[in-house]
């Protein structure tokens, strides 16, 4: 081999060398933003990630990354201290209020009144709770939880079958399959609560409720909705064709605390309204 052909072949092992550094100096960032934003993904919270190497694109796009991830846990905080909050401060002047109109004589449209006030108070801080829930979940401030998903049915059916049964409604549970899921207690028995709620108030005679691995169904033998009325049904404020229906927020907050939990909530009419929830399933051991 010639000189020429070696200083050739060291130039170009010298470029190979050269471009294997800057690429590892390119990437090793890149990789640890990819690392970063999947730790954010998995609801890991406050999650930093180095903004010392690499260029100073990718160190100033690192500290942006940081300075997001912390602006997430900080919002989570705010909006859980703004819950409690508002829930001490509202509840105790209603509480006030609602012991004054007791007192009054002949107060029947002015109780009827404040029963709703307390009922929409309930449901905003609800719906407040549920969000609060998801931006938590979302900065990995919240631990995962299971429940059983049969023994949370049948633990609210039988809180609900006194109010059923003065109604004229039946409530039967249907266990296909055992099951946990990914969904805190008293979050899960929330939306059974506004599910049963619902079904006694304007479903008809008969409630079904069915338990098959991750899935609860609750379906009705009343009128349903129409498709139309079934995209809006999950709305805030949506109460249907008739307007003294609830407040509007019951099926909001259902769908917003599923949802919260990585989990789907579905309307459909068949032969009366049916409501399916999916949970993340745990395997049972």
């Amino acid at each position: 081999m010639g000189v020429g052909a070696g200083r050739a072949l060291l130039a170009a092992c010298a470029c190979v060398l050269v471009a294997l550094v800057v690429s590892r100096w390119l990437l090793r960032p890149l990789k640890e933003l990819d690392r970063g934003v999947r730790a954010v993904a998995e609801g890991q919270r406050r999650t930093h990630v180095a903004d010392t190497a690499g260029p100073a694109e990718l160190r100033a796009l690192s500290e942006s990354f940081n300075r997001m991830s912390d602006a997430v846990a900080e919002a989570a905080d705010q909006q859980r201290r703004l819950i409690a909050d508002a829930s001490h401060q509202l509840r105790n002047p209603m509480a006030a209020l609602r012991l004054r109109v007791d007192m009054l004589p002949q107060n029947g449209s002015l109780l009827t009144e404040v029963e709703r006030l307390e009922s929409l108070l309930d449901g905003l801080l609800a719906l407040a709770s549920a969000e609060s829930t998801a931006t938590e979940r979302a900065a990995g401030g919240v631990e995962p939880e299971l429940a059983d998903l049969q023994v949370v049915a049948h633990d609210r059916v039988d809180a609900w079958r006194a109010a059923a049964g003065s109604a004229g409604v039946t409530i039967t549970v249907e266990d296909r399959a055992p099951g946990l899921v990914r969904c805190a207690v008293s979050d899960l028995a929330q939306v059974l609560d506004v599910l049963l709620d619902n079904a006694i108030k304007y479903g008809g005679s008969e409630v079904t409720v069915g338990c098959d691995r991750a899935t609860l169904t609750v379906r009705d033998n009343g009128p349903g909705l129409s498709n139309k009325n079934i995209k809006h049904a999950t709305e805030r404020f949506w109460r249907g064709d008739d307007s003294q229906r609830g407040t509007g927020l019951g099926l909001a907050i259902a769908e917003r605390i599923v949802t919260a939990h990585g989990g789907k909530l579905r309307l459909h009419t068949d032969g009366g309204l049916v409501v399916t929830v999916e949970l993340p399933k745990e395997p049972l051991l």
